[in-house]
Formats: C-alpha cells, sequence, structure tokens
C-alpha cells in the first residue's frame, strides 16, 4: 500500500513538471531579475496598437491562458494569465490589454516572470 502512493505522489510531482509554456511566451531569456521585458516586447510585435483584440484573446485562450473581463488592472480592460509550478518556482505570463469601439487594442502590456523559494 505504502508503494502505491509513493509512485502516485512521484507520478504527480514528474507531471507537474511536464507542464508546457504557452507558444507565445516560449524561448524567452531567463538570465534576469524580475519581471522580463521580453515577453512584452514579443506580444507588442505580434499584437501592435491598433491589432484586433479579439484575434489577441482568441490566440491567448487557445494557448490555455485565463481571460478575465473588465479587470481595469492598471487602467486595462481585460487581462489573461497562464502560469506553470513545480516544487520550488512558479513561471508566469500576463497579458494586459484595452480596446477601443472597434476592438482595436490601443494599450497593452506583457509580464514574464519566475519566482523561486
Amino acid at each position: 500500500m505504502r508503494t502505491s502512493h509513493c509512485i502516485c505522489i512521484l507520478s504527480l510531482l514528474l507531471l507537474a513538471g511536464c507542464a508546457r509554456e504557452p507558444p507565445i511566451g516560449r524561448d524567452l531569456p531567463t538570465d534576469y531579475g524580475g519581471t522580463n521585458p521580453a515577453f512584452d516586447e514579443r506580444l507588442k510585435a505580434r499584437y501592435p496598437i491598433g491589432s484586433l483584440a479579439t484575434a489577441l484573446r482568441g490566440e491567448l485562450r487557445k494557448e490555455g491562458f485565463d481571460i478575465v473581463d473588465h479587470d481595469f488592472t492598471d487602467g486595462y480592460q481585460e487581462s489573461a494569465e497562464f502560469s506553470i509550478s513545480d516544487l520550488v518556482c512558479k513561471t508566469s505570463w500576463s497579458v494586459y490589454w484595452s480596446a477601443d469601439n472597434d476592438e482595436k487594442i490601443t494599450l497593452e502590456k506583457g509580464k514574464y516572470r519566475t519566482v523561486c523559494l
């Protein structure tokens, strides 16, 4: 019985470490402290001001981000969050944006960070 519990716990720990980062957040530099600006730059290059918020929202949903409507964090209307955790670290990708009545992006910000014990 104890052996099966140990195997189950070990399997869960291994599966937790297998979580994949979202495609928009892949291959970002990791040699930084705090929030990494590379994700913000990538987001703005892929979805510059004036791009359709519906396209951004659709891609983020497809990649597994959780969307929050009317967040108003720092003046943004919407936000999306994706995170991966293992035993000692949590890596997260956050996207904040606002759009006009034509669904065109007027303001956006991307945050990418890792916090470890």
